[in-house]
């Protein structure tokens, strides 16, 4: 059985992280620096970048801790501050547009877990390239419905939406992704030529 990151918190260490305990953060920070790390990175699509943000969202957190309600499940908690993370990230970068970018021939797009992978629409895209290519909303919805499987009562307290909001972004999110699908035509697998 599979189990939904919100299924696997671990309790005991939120509390004692919360208590003021360094060793329990440390271990929080284990848990969930790699999961915070590729949704930053779907998102950002910028190792350097995605790397700068999970830094930040775990100050935050460390930050916030004291705030946090034990009674209530502390992943979306974290992803919610995630999420705001990206967004601050995404106005100032509007803001402020990069002149030019320097791609890194030496650390080229890569995830950090391959066993997470998306069903949305068959394997015959280059799904990673089109969310790019998506609006953040959408992706931000996609990347929270299908990565991390946050329900709709989860993504909605996330955004700080509501529910009805988040199938709208969600229905939309796929139709665009369905049209760059199209557009973009079948991928040739070069095993078979």
């Amino acid at each position: 059985m599979h189990l939904k990151e919100s299924d696997r918190d671990p309790s005991g260490l939120v509390v004692a992280a919360k208590q003021g305990s360094l060793p329990a953060f440390e271990q929080l920070l284990l848990w969930y620096e790699k999961p915070i790390y590729a949704f930053m990175f779907r998102f950002v699509r910028r190792r350097e970048d995605a790397e700068d943000l999970t830094q930040e969202i775990f100050i935050k957190v460390l930050k916030s801790l004291h705030a946090y309600n034990i009674e209530k499940p502390f992943s979306p908690w974290l992803y919610t501050i995630a999420t705001r993370t990206a967004y601050d990230w995404l106005r100032k970068k509007q803001r402020h547009p990069e002149l030019f970018i320097i791609d890194d021939e030496q650390h080229p797009f890569e995830t950090i877990d391959e066993t997470e992978s998306y069903t949305l629409i068959g394997d015959r895209i280059d799904l990673e390239a089109l969310l790019g290519k998506v609006k953040p909303m959408h992706r931000m919805v996609l990347l929270l419905y299908y990565q991390k499987q946050f329900s709709y009562e989860q993504i909605a307290e996330i955004l700080a939406v509501p529910i009805n909001t988040v199938k709208t972004h969600l229905y939309r999110a796929k139709r665009e992704l369905r049209m760059l699908s199209e557009a973009q035509g079948p991928t040739t697998d070069p095993s078979s030529s």
